[in-house]
C-alpha cells in the first residue's frame, strides 16, 4: 500500500491561522503540532486546564516562530462557549476549523 503525501495545509489553503478543538490532548494535539510545523499560527479550544496550558507551553516552545493562542472553554456549555471563542479570535483570520473535540459519558444507558 502507497500512502500519500501529507500536504501542507498552509500552502494550499493560503491561509495563517487554524481553529482546533479539543485541541489540548490526543488526536487533537497531534494535529496542533503538525499545523505549527507546517508553519501555521493555531487557536487551540478546550477545556481551561492544565493540559491546555501545558501543550501551548509544549507548542511555543518547539515552534517559536508560530503564534499559539489558548482558549480555554467547557463546550458543553452551550450558553457561553461560543461567544468565549468568538471574542477570542476577532482579530485573527482564521482560514481553517477543525472540530476534534467530544466527549463520552460512561455508565448511560443507550438502549432499553
Amino acid at each position: 500500500m502507497k500512502l500519500l503525501p501529507t500536504p501542507n495545509l498552509k500552502k494550499v489553503y493560503k491561509t495563517e491561522w487554524a481553529l482546533v478543538t479539543g485541541g489540548s490532548s490526543g488526536i487533537g494535539a497531534a494535529l496542533t503540532d503538525l499545523l505549527c510545523k507546517q508553519g501555521l499560527n493555531v487557536a487551540i479550544v478546550a477545556l481551561n486546564d492544565d493540559i491546555l496550558k501545558k501543550h501551548c507551553e509544549s507548542l511555543r516552545a518547539k515552534y517559536p516562530q508560530q503564534q499559539v493562542k489558548a482558549i480555554g472553554v467547557d463546550l458543553t456549555d452551550p450558553e457561553t462557549y461560543m461567544n468565549i471563542v468568538k471574542e477570542e479570535t476577532k482579530d485573527l483570520d482564521i482560514g481553517m476549523l477543525f472540530n476534534n473535540a467530544g466527549f463520552l459519558r460512561v455508565g448511560v444507558r443507550i438502549f432499553s
